[in-house]
């Protein structure tokens, strides 16, 4: 299905050894006077670029016990709401290099989608798959700190959906607020984050051995 402007949900899908992994993200999609064809003009192609632009600084931060294998695109609103498309990761991308040891897959990083303001809320994203090296008493080390501030900076960035156009379409994080309150929001409320920072090692209940993702 050819693709739309407007808000795209992004669902990473992978596994800690043999658990289940998913990591959702909202996008917002402009064409910015651009066009997209061919493959690009497909969902699975959107899928595609936001892997090629997230993989090497996600990759890095993770040791080769996280497996990632398909990335699913859908449309979050908009006449063509629910569409869906999907990406196989290539084999050779599917994990690293790095054979260390990993701290346990409910020990992830933490990284906070900043809210622009006290009318929203912050957003977080879990990344599993941490070097046990890198952590001194629940604490990361120089290096992962390097390595994690630059995939901050990636995950808070826009993803270039045409390189070779002047007016390229691209697409920006967002965060969507469905409840305020205790009551739901009707229609959503879209938002952008002010940043992305990586605020601490945290941990994920869900991701514990044999009960979630």
């Amino acid at each position: 299905m050819a693709v739309t402007e407007g808000k795209y949900n992004l669902v990473l899908k992978g596994k800690y050894n043999s658990d289940d992994h998913i990591n959702s993200f909202y996008y917002d999609l402009h064409f910015d006077g651009g066009t997209l064809v061919g493959d690009d003009d497909e969902l699975g192609g959107v899928a595609k670029r936001w892997w090629d632009y997230i993989k090497e600084d996600w990759s890095a931060a993770v040791t080769n016990a996280m497996h990632w294998l398909t990335v699913e695109v859908f449309k979050a609103d908009g006449v063509d709401v629910g569409a869906s498309g999907f990406y196989s990761i290539p084999l050779d991308e599917q994990t690293n290099d790095s054979a260390q040891d990993a701290l346990p897959p409910f020990v992830a990083y933490s990284f906070q989608y900043t809210r622009p303001n006290a009318n929203f809320r912050h957003g977080y994203k879990r990344l599993s798959g941490v070097p046990e090296p890198w952590n001194v008493n629940g604490v990361l080390n120089s290096t992962g700190l390097a390595v994690v501030n630059t995939l901050a900076a990636t995950l808070a960035g826009d993803v270039g959906l045409n390189d070779a156009l002047v007016n390229r379409p691209y697409m920006e994080p967002i965060l969507v607020q469905r409840v305020k309150n205790g009551l739901p929001v009707d229609p959503d409320v879209w938002y952008k984050p002010s940043t992305v920072v990586y605020k601490k090692l945290g941990s994920q209940n869900s991701r514990k051995f044999n009960v979630g993702s």
